[in-house]
């Protein structure tokens, strides 16, 4: 979901214009809110080293879309600032979502349905993919899971201000951190 430019959602419809003429999009989503929630935990896990502060002085935004793509760090690897880990989720504004691809794949091409953590990680999850993409007879059997569970908040604090330290010590440009060992201090 973090294509934000049309030129991105046209080279992903090339690529997939030959495999078929009738390409459907389907999102699973959740309240808003709650769905900020986990995806600043995976942030986190990314390097974010920023709070919600940004998030919460949008709410109630009616460009939401625009003006978190608006609020983005300019992505630089070398200093650890990638804008899908430190900007607000744009596409949290559903109804932009839908119309932003909509505009490429074509009205009606994308489809929304609830996502529920518990009955993604219950056996019965087939039934769920069964269902979104059609098809009636049995495709074989799942293994259930735990749920995931949600990191704690002195967990994200800390993690979030250790991503802080190391995004300042990246900034002179004079050490590199790859980011398989960042995300292993996080972890």
């Amino acid at each position: 979901m973090s294509l934000s430019r049309t030129s991105e959602l046209q080279r992903l419809h090339a690529l997939l214009s030959p495999l078929s003429d009738d390409i459907r999009i389907i999102a699973h989503v959740d309240e808003q809110a709650k769905l900020l929630v986990r995806h600043y935990a995976e942030q986190i896990l990314e390097g974010r080293g920023v709070s919600l502060d940004q998030e919460m002085a949008l709410a109630g935004s009616k460009t939401w879309w625009a003006d978190c793509i608006a609020e983005q760090p300019k992505t630089d690897p070398q200093t650890g600032v990638f804008a899908e880990n430190q900007g607000a989720p744009f596409w949290l504004d559903y109804a932009k979502l839908v119309a932003f691809w909509e505009d490429v794949f074509g009205k009606g091409s994308i489809s929304l349905r609830g996502y529920d953590a518990d009955a993604f990680a219950a056996e019965t999850v087939t039934d769920e993919i069964r269902d979104m993409i059609g098809i009636k007879g049995a495709i074989g059997k799942a293994a259930a899971e735990d749920a995931p569970t949600e990191a704690a908040a002195a967990w994200l604090a800390r993690g979030r201000q250790l991503n802080a330290l190391i995004l300042q010590v990246l900034a002179s440009k004079k050490r590199i951190l790859p980011r398989q060992l960042w995300r292993s201090f996080i972890n």
